[in-house]
């Protein structure tokens, strides 16, 4: 269970299009609560938070800059996370900070999602977690 963490992961598509969509579950403590950091392959990034089940955006799809739209790409996703403050960056490039209390500690994940039809292919590695200290 993780509460203050800062954590980078490489993601790599290489079957990856339009709206599909792939990054990291964090702050999981069962399949209904969670925060799902999330990349588009047609270039977007957004938070979505599931408590209870019930879905909601703290940060609704914004255009990114950071890295390359489809497949094949790499890019590496970090988090800062302390407390109720979470901060998003993607290939070092900072993208949003979230303030939210709702979900303080959990597991971590990654997820990929078809928006369609289509295969979707992401490979995940070279994670790396550290504790943030008070």
């Amino acid at each position: 269970m993780l509460r203050d963490f800062y954590l980078e992961i490489t993601a790599s598509p290489s079957l990856c299009r339009d709206a599909d969509e792939y990054g990291l579950l964090l702050r999981a403590s069962s399949l209904r609560d969670f925060y799902r950091f999330s990349l588009s392959c047609d270039g977007q990034v957004r938070l979505d938070r599931l408590v209870n089940g019930t879905a909601s955006s703290p940060q609704p799809w914004t255009l990114s800059g950071a890295f390359p739209p489809g497949a094949p790409s790499i890019s590496r996703l970090a988090i800062w996370a302390k407390e109720k403050e979470m901060r998003f960056f993607v290939n070092e490039e900072y993208q949003f900070t979230v303030s939210d209390p709702m979900l303080p500690s959990g597991s971590i994940g990654v997820f990929a999602r078809s928006a369609g039809d289509n295969a979707v292919t992401i490979n995940f590695s070279e994670l790396i977690i550290r504790e943030i200290d008070e």
